[in-house]
């Protein structure tokens, strides 16, 4: 009969809490397998927002310190901070310029458009994110006006090289067949 294995439970060795923004803590080989971090605090107030590049702020970052004072990087967590309005003017904003994008791979002038895109990314700037929002849709707008424009354009030349072929093929037809009847003899 087999036994079950039976496997040592983990014991929590110690626990210590830091205030600050930055502590430091020694470990040695045989202090721990694992390490657990909680860090709790309040998030900063943003002091300008930008588009792009949107800001991100350092959540927590993990450094290894070795003796001698060689220091590596283990992990850094960052994060965008953002309000409700702010995320949504994002939004917006990043939905114009797939519109305007796709517009303008059609072939559609999106110079208007690329404008009104740009004046969304300052009033973002500006921290007006409801005018953010309104420029960006007026931009969508009128890079879906362009592109909706530029395939009717596009249709109607099609359309009216397809008449023009036919002018040719029947103005041909005609005029041959006029030829064929004028060469017979009127002796005859």
């Amino acid at each position: 009969m087999d036994r079950p294995t039976v496997r040592p439970r983990r014991s929590k060795i110690d626990q210590k809490s830091y205030d600050g923004q930055s502590f430091d803590h020694a470990l040695k080989k045989s202090d721990a397998y694992e390490v657990k971090v909680v860090v709790k605090g309040t998030v900063p107030e943003v002091g300008n927002y930008t588009y792009d590049p949107a800001q991100k702020l350092v959540l927590a970052e993990l450094n290894q310190v070795r003796e001698g004072g060689s220091s590596k990087s283990i992990k850094a967590w960052t994060f965008r901070p953002y309000t409700e309005k702010s995320q949504e003017a994002r939004d917006a904003i990043d939905s114009a310029r797939e519109t305007i994008d796709a517009a303008e791979g059609s072939g559609a002038d999106v110079s208007g458009a690329e404008d009104t895109f740009e004046n969304a990314v300052s009033a973002f700037d500006a921290e007006n994110f409801g005018n953010a929002v309104d420029l960006a849709n007026e931009a969508a707008n009128k890079a879906e006006s362009s592109k909706q424009s530029s395939q009717q354009t596009q249709m109607l030349l099609y359309g009216a090289a397809g008449l023009l072929a036919l002018v040719v093929v029947v103005g041909g037809a005609l005029w041959y067949r006029s030829n064929q009847q004028d060469d017979y003899d009127k002796l005859r």
